[in-house]
């Protein structure tokens, strides 16, 4: 168990959260009406929803690997507070924000249906287009940063650490692997060079998503407003595809060339009309979507980073199976 797992569960952190909280609620003039309620812990975060006179607030303690995660929520919630949720407070040192309740996600609606879908990806796609030239402030706010231009650079590096690891350690990968897959990524330096040739500024990928990480307006005419940045970079924003994709495919028993998914992603497209037509936007969807999968590796790595030796067991082998995947057909998330 990860040494932020166990603090997690030690009775004095909770203790020191609860002082946190109730801090922040004098400030806002909020009262509890119940004491804290914990939630799951996972090796990635700890949650807990705390009830109050205003309504139901929800707190996370992010792991150590990804901290930044309130602070750059409360930075995308400045420049559109409609379509990113409002951090009550963010504690700089360890990560901790505190949100109001946002209400039901599109999850809780009865099925999915490709229109959910386009809508979900179109409103998305405004908001990353109205995120675009912010990429000194995200990185000063915490936000990874993937750029086309030197992502395969990039990759190589990560191979390297995990051959460079000790034969018995969970991330080793041998020698004569590391080497066959440095070969199957040679297809991925052109989907690079095509995407940095392309032109399309970098943004936010959300890179987890899903119907349960987007709420339903709260009132009617508003946007939809969009969740859990813990796994985000800011990197070519077509990569956002790839998740959505996988869900579309399971959700609806289809291939990705689906006619239904098509018409999602021309939707999404239609947002990123002053970088070219949807036809020639569309030439640059697998190429993101092939390489983001780069960045869900390195949320792994961060996630892993101080990790103990069991969870190192437990979890080791997702990352280095990203890597193994990388130019593998895009496949259902449940597959």
């Amino acid at each position: 168990m990860a040494w932020w797992t166990k603090q997690w569960a030690d009775p004095q952190w909770r203790a020191d959260v609860d002082e946190w909280i109730d801090a922040t609620l004098e400030e806002f003039e909020v009262s509890r009406t119940e004491p804290t309620q914990w939630g799951r812990t996972r090796l990635w975060s700890t949650q807990a929803t705390i009830p109050t006179d205003a309504g139901q607030l929800w707190f996370k303690a992010p792991c150590p690997g990804l901290s930044a995660e309130g602070s750059i929520t409360g930075f995308f919630n400045s420049i559109n507070e409609q379509r990113f949720a409002f951090p009550l407070n963010v504690n700089m040192e360890t990560g901790w924000f505190l949100l109001p309740d946002y209400g039901d996600n599109l999850k809780t609606l009865p099925s999915p249906f490709p229109d959910l879908w386009a809508l979900m990806l179109q409103d998305f796609g405004r908001a990353q287009v109205e995120l675009v030239g912010r990429d000194d402030e995200v990185f000063d706010h915490g936000m990874p940063i993937l750029d086309p231009a030197w992502i395969m650079t990039h990759l190589e590096q990560q191979l390297i650490l995990h051959a460079a690891l000790p034969a018995d350690h969970p991330l080793h990968i041998p020698a004569e692997t590391a080497e066959q897959l440095d070969q199957s990524f040679q297809p991925l330096h052109q989907d690079a060079a095509l995407l940095h040739s392309a032109g399309i500024p970098l943004s936010l990928d959300h890179n987890d998503l899903h119907r349960g990480n987007v709420m339903l307006p709260l009132e009617e005419g508003d946007p939809l407003r969009f969740m859990d940045l813990a796994d985000s970079y800011w990197a070519h924003p077509f990569g956002t595809l790839s998740v959505p994709v996988r869900w579309m495919c399971d959700e609806f028993s289809c291939e990705p060339d689906d006619e239904r998914i098509t018409k999602v992603i021309h939707t999404y497209l239609e947002q990123w009309s002053d970088y070219g037509t949807v036809d020639e936007l569309s030439e640059l969807v697998a190429p993101a979507i092939r390489l983001s999968g780069i960045a869900q590796h390195g949320v792994w790595l961060r996630i892993l980073d101080d990790a103990d030796e069991q969870d190192m067991r437990d979890y080791g082998n997702v990352p280095i199976d990203i890597l193994k995947n990388l130019t593998q057909p895009l496949r259902p998330k449940q597959a």
